[in-house]
């Protein structure tokens, strides 16, 4: 009798284990779905042009947030559609962008994060932009913007 019972607690022992081993990898899998999202924010951030701000300016900003949003989550997803899908932007047209002189690193930055492309062959950028936008950021330089129909 008495080791039946010693058996059944050796038993309940493992088992007991068992689930504390799928507690802790549960809760491993629930850290890194965290860390992930985590990242993920950080990647937004970069994204959006925030991640120079200070933490204190950026947690401000998500308090307002979250007091906001109920009121505003359709209006932030619609502007969050539109930053993503450029060619949902009317204003935006296809250019090709040529320098007489090799432009400041400051130009081929924002040509490089606004997705225009070199060609080298060509010796010109290409890609998507505002035309207003790109002649007020190329004012002074000797470039020629050529517009692009397709």
């Amino acid at each position: 009798m008495q080791s039946k019972l010693e058996e059944k607690k050796k038993k309940l022992d493992k088992q007991i284990e068992k689930f504390e081993l799928k507690k802790k990898l549960l809760e491993a899998k629930e850290r890194k779905k965290q860390a992930s999202k985590f990242s993920e924010i950080g990647r937004i951030a970069s994204k959006a042009k925030i991640d120079h701000l200070d933490e204190h300016t950026l947690l401000g900003a998500f308090i307002e947030i979250a007091n906001q949003q109920n009121e505003k989550c359709e209006e932030w997803k619609k502007h969050a559609e539109e930053f993503n899908n450029p060619l949902s932007k009317e204003s935006e047209q296809v250019f090709s962008i040529y320098f007489k002189e090799e432009p400041s690193k400051e130009i081929k930055k924002y040509m490089k994060e606004s997705k225009f492309i070199w060609n080298r062959f060509r010796r010109e950028y290409y890609g998507r932009g505002n035309k207003k936008d790109l002649e007020n950021l190329l004012k002074g330089y000797q470039a020629k913007i050529e517009e692009i129909q397709h």
